[in-house]
């Protein structure tokens, strides 16, 4: 029995991945024009609209060496989990110089072990974050951040998009996409702390068209026979 290349696995992307060409084109050109509208996209879809697999289409796109990227799903603390995988992916030369993580806050950050006795306060997801990026900007890489699953009304998220407007306003080479249910990313847009995130590019992921499927079908079929 044949694999079926169409079938998509727990969000992973299927082998013959339609219609959706354009999008990945769009944000992956953004990373490269600091004018683009699409440098910010949230990606709204239903259940089963390929929200996931769009994501996951990106990330194995990418492979400009000089884009760090990041995907996340906020299940737990989306703080905690963008920091240490910004960490994880410096470069060897650049994660050297910044100290190792010793433990987790509740606040929501990962608290870096100091030696020049550095005021607790410094240990915040914003003065963190900014901290690595920087040393990212020194290397000429950029960050590129993929959230899938948005959640909403949640302190971590409000922290999270405070910190990402403060970084476009500073000018850091940083991008956002944002994936998540259609009640999800209104509700976010609606909130009065949020409400940045309303000049962000929005795609409604619909159905694909038609005509792709149906060619792309004889394609596949006729190599088959």
């Amino acid at each position: 029995m044949r694999k079926n290349p169409y079938n998509p696995s727990f969000g992973q992307k299927p082998e013959r991945f339609l219609g959706r060409d354009v999008i990945v084109y769009e944000i992956l050109s953004a990373l490269e024009n600091p004018n683009s509208p699409w440098r910010t996209t949230l990606l709204i879809g239903v259940r089963g609209s390929g929200k996931t697999a769009l994501l996951s289409d990106l990330r194995e796109s990418i492979h400009d060496s000089d884009t760090v990227v990041v995907f996340v799903t906020p299940e737990n603390d989306i703080l905690d989990d963008i920091l240490s995988q910004v960490h994880e992916n410096l470069p060897k030369t650049i994660a050297k110089s910044i100290p190792k993580p010793s433990k987790l806050t509740v606040g929501g950050s990962v608290e870096f072990s100091t030696s020049d006795g550095s005021p607790a306060f410094l240990n915040n997801f914003r003065y963190q974050l900014t901290s690595m990026l920087k040393l990212l900007q020194k290397k000429g890489l950029k960050l590129l951040l993929l959230i899938d699953e948005s959640q909403k009304h949640s302190a971590s998220m409000r922290t999270f998009i405070a910190t990402y407007q403060h970084l476009i306003r500073e000018r850091y080479d940083v991008n956002l996409v944002m994936a998540g249910l259609p009640n999800v990313i209104s509700d976010i847009l609606n909130d009065e702390v949020l409400t940045f995130l309303r000049r962000a590019n929005q795609v409604i992921l619909d159905n694909v068209d038609v005509s792709v499927v149906a060619y792309d079908y004889q394609e596949i079929f006729c190599k088959r026979i």
